[in-house]
This record gives structure tokens, C-alpha cells and sequence, in this order.
């Protein structure tokens, strides 16, 4: 049974201004992941290692509509931080695949506020979708790090996040609504 969640988009500027998104829920999905080196200084720390998934990505953003499903990119390393707001998409996957922009917005982060272009994208967990507006930044890899996408809150709010260091685990349950 198929149940959808559908949030629009809202006019604005800040931390959580105009970046709705779209969710079609499925029950029982599970998306397990790893702890791995956020950036290349971290490479040889395993305790400063990060919770991380992995999700693909498509430009198919008619998801409430239908079923499509038109995969871009389906080996996305995406960092699970739970202190970020918004999920962020890196420049150089916008650049690289053909996703809508639909316009910019003005958030804040540790250096500061910034505009940034915001794209229409599908994140894709384990055949379960999510619509959203996400904002692009710089190429993280510039700063060595070893992530295309940071899920912020706006995402992992519909899943529950189990993070098991010892058993070196993280899980992403998706939440029947």
C-alpha cells in the first residue's frame, strides 16, 4: 500500500526557507551504511570516521505523478549529519547530470551565510524516493572530503537513524507515517 506525504514548496530565505520537499513513503524499507573517513585528514582515525550511506540519484522529479524512476547516478556517498538542517548536494554532481534548477537561497553555516543555487532532485534509498529542493556548494573533495551529498535533518527526519559504532553499523529505517 502506497502512502505519500507531499509538503510544497514555500517562498523565503534562511536556514529552512523554500526547501520543502516531496516524500512518497513505502513501509519496511532499510537503508544500512558504514562509518568512513569524512575527509582524507581522517583516513587514518577510524574514531573520527562518520556515519555515511550510500543513495543514488535521478533527475525524475515527477514523483508524485508517477513511478519514474530515471537513475543519474547510483553510487552516491552521502554523509548523515545530524546537526545540519538541510541536506546540501555538491556542485560538481549538478554540473555533471542534467538536475533542474529552481532558484537560489541564502542559508547560514559555520563560515557564515552564503547564497547558494538550490536543484530539484530525487534521492533514491534503496528504491525509495525522496523529492527535494537542495541547495549546491563547493566541491567537497576541494576540502578533502570523501562525501557527494550531506543528509541534513529535512531528510532524516522521516527515517529512524540507528548509529552503532562498535558493530561499526548505521541504519536508516524508513518511518511509516
Amino acid at each position: 500500500m502506497r502512502r505519500w506525504s507531499i509538503l510544497s514548496p514555500t517562498s523565503g530565505k534562511g536556514a529552512g526557507g523554500g526547501l520543502r520537499f516531496c516524500a512518497k513513503h513505502w513501509g519496511g524499507a532499510m537503508v544500512t551504511g558504514l562509518f568512513a573517513p569524512a575527509n582524507a585528514s581522517a583516513r587514518t582515525i577510524p574514531t573520527l570516521w562518520m556515519p555515511m550511506v550510500r543513495v543514488s540519484l535521478s533527475d525524475a522529479t515527477d514523483a508524485i505523478n508517477d513511478d519514474t524512476e530515471h537513475v543519474v547516478d547510483d553510487d552516491v556517498l552521502a554523509l548523515i549529519d545530524t546537526g545540519a538542517d538541510l541536506c546540501r548536494i555538491d556542485e560538481h554532481i549538478v554540473e555533471k547530470y542534467p538536475l533542474k534548477r529552481v532558484g537560489t537561497t541564502e542559508t547560514a553555516s559555520p563560515t557564515g551565510k552564503a547564497v547558494f543555487k538550490v536543484y530539484l532532485v530525487q534521492i533514491i534509498f534503496d528504491g525509495h524516493r525522496l523529492v527535494m529542493y537542495l541547495p549546491a556548494g563547493s566541491h567537497p573533495s576541494l576540502r578533502g572530503a570523501t562525501y557527494d551529498l550531506l543528509l541534513g535533518m529535512n531528510a532524516i527526519r522521516y527515517f529512524d537513524l540507528s548509529v552503532c559504532r562498535a558493530r561499526v553499523s548505521v541504519t536508516l529505517s524508513w518511518i511509516q507515517s
